[in-house]
């Protein structure tokens, strides 16, 4: 960043104090938020001429813009994130980004409270759900999930489950009368082997691929 910098710092009156926070948004751009001594966004179509500010700057308190900074940057996370998985799709706040986040509806809601924040927090355009791998789940043929009502037909069929570049073929039972939910079973006990998982693992299963029934497998 030597080559423009000066001419940057100039441009935008930066002084000492001022804390900058640069944001990678791919493809060698950036987005560039500016604040100053009080820790508030600077907007440069308003703001009058900052020199005087900055020349009164006191040069003794690097410790407390660094904690300045961690706090802008902890609202900030939390502004972008939604306290519950909604059906709905969330915008981010106003000035954040001008693009839309979607998140769509969970298919579960687990009970183990580290599979609810990983879910919590999952965002994507597509469907997925969330399970907890217990010590049961790595030694039996079988696994239970949701019923994936809506979502796929409700009849024995055969899925894809992604790692990275690896993949499974897994048989997904049907849900039947009186039963809450549906089972993966052939194939399921090998794919818990050859993947690694651990008890203790969240995994979120990402439908990428309604019609082929693929799933991306998010661990955790």
């Amino acid at each position: 960043m030597e080559l423009g910098w000066k001419t940057f710092t100039e441009n935008y009156s930066l002084g000492h104090g001022c804390l900058v926070v640069f944001e990678y948004k791919g493809t060698f751009k950036f987005d560039v938020v500016i604040l100053g001594k009080n820790a508030l966004e600077i907007d440069y179509d308003t703001s009058c001429d900052s020199d005087d500010e900055n020349d009164n700057v006191d040069h003794s308190d690097d410790d407390e813009s660094v904690e300045i900074l961690d706090e802008w940057l902890n609202r900030k996370k939390a502004r972008q994130r939604s306290p519950f998985v909604s059906s709905r799709p969330h915008k981010k706040v106003q000035g954040d980004d001008e693009k839309t986040t979607k998140r769509t509806s969970s298919m579960n809601w687990p009970k183990d409270v580290r599979a609810q924040e990983v879910a919590q927090n999952f965002i994507s355009c597509n469907p997925f759900f969330t399970i907890l791998i217990k010590p049961i789940n790595l030694v039996e043929h079988t696994r239970s999930v949701p019923d994936l009502k809506g979502v796929i037909e409700n009849k024995d069929t055969n899925v894809m489950l992604l790692i990275g570049k690896r993949s499974w073929n897994v048989k997904l039972l049907r849900s039947y009368e009186g039963k809450n939910g549906r089972r993966l079973s052939a194939g399921w006990y090998l794919f818990a082997r050859e993947s690694g998982l651990k008890s203790g693992d969240v995994c979120v299963f990402e439908l990428i691929n309604k019609k082929d029934l693929v799933f991306k497998i998010h661990v955790y």
